[in-house]
């Protein structure tokens, strides 16, 4: 997950700096995690041009409530892309299908990383290495052959996530489904002062009683 190292590194980079500089380092951070993990092909899923997400065309609200990046380091990301691009490496930031808005909207990094996972264990010889901070990622642990590691190379494994949310990999979908998340869904937010609906411990007990949200 590009964004994943680059946010890693993102800051320590000076102002007005080569954004090739940046690309290095980043490149760098990648090679580490690969090198430690045992990695030999390593393949980017980047976040759409500006962040922009087949989500927010759903729901406008998607991430509203997150502290604003700096717009430096996001002009600084977009750099980054075009410098891998013009280097030689294939960036992958597929475009959505047509949806309810007139603009282009894309997917992001995990979006794409979960695409290719899927489609690299078709190959029954295949294994996926997945670098990425993001817990979203998580569910594809429910898959055979793969392994989720942070951009440190620290592993998280079926059991981090069942000690983190209370749920195996394949339910945290449907744990979020019932509790929401950080980037602005949440479908059972509680309609009374005092009863602050339902969370990832109650969505855990709900789906432990009854198997499915």
């Amino acid at each position: 997950d590009l964004c994943s190292f680059f946010w890693t590194v993102a800051g320590t980079r000076k102002r007005g700096e080569d954004p090739y500089g940046l690309a290095l380092q980043v490149l760098r951070y990648v090679r580490a995690c690969a090198e430690k993990v045992g990695v030999e092909d390593v393949i980017f899923g980047a976040d759409g041009p500006s962040g922009r997400s087949f989500r927010r065309a759903v729901c406008p609200d998607y991430k509203a409530g997150r502290e604003a990046k700096d717009p430096e380091h996001r002009a600084e990301l977009d750099a980054l892309t075009k410098a891998l691009l013009d280097a030689g490496f294939t960036v992958h930031s597929a475009v959505a299908e047509p949806g309810p808005v007139t603009e282009t909207v894309w997917f992001e990094g995990d979006d794409v990383v979960a695409s290719f996972a899927a489609t690299i264990l078709k190959d029954p010889t295949a294994e996926v290495f997945i670098g990425s901070n993001d817990w979203d990622l998580a569910p594809l642990l429910a898959l055979p052959k793969v392994r989720l590691f942070t951009t440190r190379g620290e592993e998280r494994t079926a059991a981090d996530v069942k000690r983190e949310f209370g749920v195996e990999p394949l339910m945290l979908p449907q744990l979020k489904a019932l509790a929401g998340d950080s980037d602005g869904y949440k479908p059972f937010p509680g309609l009374e002062k005092g009863k602050p609906g339902i969370g990832d411990k109650t969505a855990a007990a709900i789906l432990e009683r009854f198997g499915s949200a």
